[in-house]
């Protein structure tokens, strides 16, 4: 549970994340729970018809009207509505699935619980998992509640949402096999999703997909916390847009991954990334700096800058890497970092132990620190844009700017040391 103080829970609530919440407010209706079981239709609090289908175990739907009340409470925020399912699973193939009347519509449900056994299938993609916001008298201020998908997953369990928006998917269970997080919208809001989030989960692993969302957008321009994904380990994650706030392995898989791919069409931005083992691929338009990434190796860096483009939503980015990288090489790999490939500037501090491959970018504008073998080609120097930015230190363990030992081979611009740059 998060608190903030009233003018920013309002302005959550005037947010467009949230309008589907909003339009919700106006609404009186009676207060029902319906039996779930098999196929069963209802009208949500905008007047769509949803029809939800279980199966594998017993349940119910609630349709709430709760009063908020408070001295400085505004009107439209003095009810909302409350959608909750709560499911009784029967062993380990209990799937629901949630759809709704026509294309574009979708309906808002606050929490999803399910108890006993555990879901195989949550086919939801016209969902928003959302929060709710409740009054705290002796504070006087509006505290925002989570909502929630809490869940036992079953082996290889799939899950697909429209969108979190100041929500929580809580995985638990024993899956011997990869678990995936499909959320089809267009953001993600101050959510997380937490998957066998304990150190003894080895072995069990998630894949998220977000094919439009970004994680963290902070669409109401609120401060505070971000978004987090934890989990055991990750096959592969798949985000359109932003990504902000924690992500998070607590182990490896049996050749030590801790995340086999991270693909971003857009920026990373702002994000702490630690993975005790390797991380196979990250691949963004750009990776702001801001962001952290530790991990025991990684094998492929990859920024690639972008052109503008209004209709898909992608901003233009010349492909600079602005995070601190900090790569431990514990695990034995030959190269503690495969290679790196960046458009446009190095602007984090990077500090490798171990051997790397070939590291190739335009400008370096921070410090490059590597104990062992390594390739480094940096393009141009940026003082021959008439701007010094510092003086970044090229530290290489094995080897010297001109290869005389071991396989180190350093290309950089002639005015790089004559301006002050320098080795060791």
């Amino acid at each position: 549970m998060w608190t903030d103080s009233r003018d920013d829970a309002v302005a959550l609530m005037d947010s467009p994340v949230m309008e589907a919440m909003e339009s919700r407010l106006l609404l009186d209706v009676t207060p029902e729970v319906i039996a779930l079981g098999g196929k069963t239709q209802y009208t949500d609090f905008s007047g769509n018809v949803v029809t939800v289908k279980l199966t594998g175990g017993t349940g119910t739907l609630s349709l709430d009207k709760e009063t908020l009340t408070g001295d400085n409470l505004e009107s439209d925020l003095e009810r909302q509505w409350i959608t909750a399912i709560s499911i009784t699973a029967v062993g380990d193939n209990c799937k629901l699935i949630i759809s709704v009347n026509g294309k574009k519509t979708t309906t808002v449900i606050n929490e999803i619980t399910v108890t006993g056994g555990s879901l195989k299938t949550l086919k939801a993609p016209k969902v928003i998992l959302a929060g709710i916001l409740v009054y705290d008298d002796e504070d006087n201020m509006l505290v925002r509640q989570q909502g929630k998908l809490e869940m036992s997953a079953a082996n290889g369990a799939s899950i697909s949402l429209n969108k979190l928006n100041c929500a929580t998917v809580l995985l638990t269970g024993t899956s011997t096999k990869v678990v995936s997080v499909n959320v089809t919208g267009s953001t993600f809001f101050r959510s997380s999703i937490v998957a066998y989030d304990t150190v003894e989960s080895a072995g069990y692993g998630v894949a998220l997909k977000a094919k439009k969302a970004s994680v963290n957008m902070n669409s109401a321009g609120l401060d505070g916390k971000l978004s987090t994904v934890t989990a055991a380990y990750f096959t592969k994650i798949n985000v359109a847009g932003l990504v902000g706030g924690t992500l998070k392995a607590h182990t490896y898989d049996s050749k030590d991954v801790s995340l086999s791919r991270l693909n971003v069409r857009g920026a990373i931005d702002k994000t702490k990334i630690t993975a005790p083992g390797t991380i196979g691929n990250i691949t963004a338009h750009e990776i702001r700096v801001g962001t952290i990434i530790e991990a025991d190796a990684l094998n492929r860096l990859n920024t690639r800058g972008a052109k503008a483009n209004v209709k898909k939503g992608i901003l233009a980015s010349s492909g600079d890497m602005g995070a601190t990288i900090d790569l431990l090489g514990t695990l034995g790999k030959t190269r503690t970092l495969g290679s790196a490939k960046i458009k446009g500037s190095i602007m984090g501090d990077v500090t490798i132990t171990g051997d790397t491959g070939s590291i190739r970018a335009r400008h370096l504008l921070a410090d490059l620190t590597i104990t062992g073998n390594t390739k480094v080609r940096i393009q141009r120097d940026v003082l021959e844009e008439g701007t010094s930015l510092g003086k970044p230190l090229i530290h290489i363990g094995s080897g010297s700017v001109r290869g005389a030992l071991g396989t180190t081979k350093v290309s950089v611009p002639t005015s790089f040391f004559v301006s002050g740059w320098s080795t060791a």
